[in-house]
């Protein structure tokens, strides 16, 4: 009799299993190093659906200390989408739909959701940018379970004070110091 029970479970499970499909979201960026005053840039990037998918929606925290947030646009799949005005607080909710024809994304292949665009504000000394799933998550209208995704989430540094400006000061200071002893010698 739990002989059945197990095997009658195990199969339940691989039917399950079979139906569940699992996705990625990352955060990009081409420059994970930036200063004060810069505008850094952005992208959530998704793989691992099937054909069917639609759209979905992702929550994005960051510092509000370290950014400022000053606007984006959807990946180019989505007919509709909401974005936040500039100046949004973290965290906020980025929502895109494909209303016609064909798939947000198939297999392994790589699809934009959304551009995003912050200020660096002055004293940033790093930060890192968080994706979660929202509201919705992502899904496929022909089935009724979401899909199963990992979210990955983006550390961004401060570019470091070149080495050689800590020469220079040293240099500088050692220059002071002598002429001190001269005068204080003459």
């Amino acid at each position: 009799m739990a002989k059945k029970f197990s095997t009658l479970v195990a199969l339940a499970a691989l039917l399950i299993g079979a139906n569940a499909s699992a996705a990625s979201l990352v955060l990009v960026t081409s420059t994970p190093i930036v200063a004060p005053g810069q505008v850094l840039t952005v992208t959530i990037q998704g793989s691992g659906l099937t054909a069917g998918t639609s759209g979905g929606d992702v929550q994005l925290t960051y510092s509000g200390t370290a950014l400022q947030y000053v606007g984006g646009t959807a990946g180019s799949l989505f007919d509709t989408s909401t974005i936040p005005s500039s100046g949004a607080p973290s965290p906020f909710r980025v929502d895109v739909l494909r209303l016609g024809a064909g798939d947000v994304g198939t297999g392994g292949l790589l699809f934009d959701v959304a551009t995003l665009n912050f200020n660096v504000l002055a004293g940033f000394s790093g930060t890192t940018l968080q994706l979660g799933r929202s509201l919705v998550g992502w899904f496929d209208p022909t089935v009724t379970n979401e899909y199963s995704v990992t979210y990955g989430n983006l550390q961004v540094s401060a570019v470091p004070a070149p080495p050689a400006i800590w020469l220079l000061a040293t240099a500088l200071g050692g220059l002071a110091v002598r002429r001190f002893r001269q005068k204080a010698a003459a």
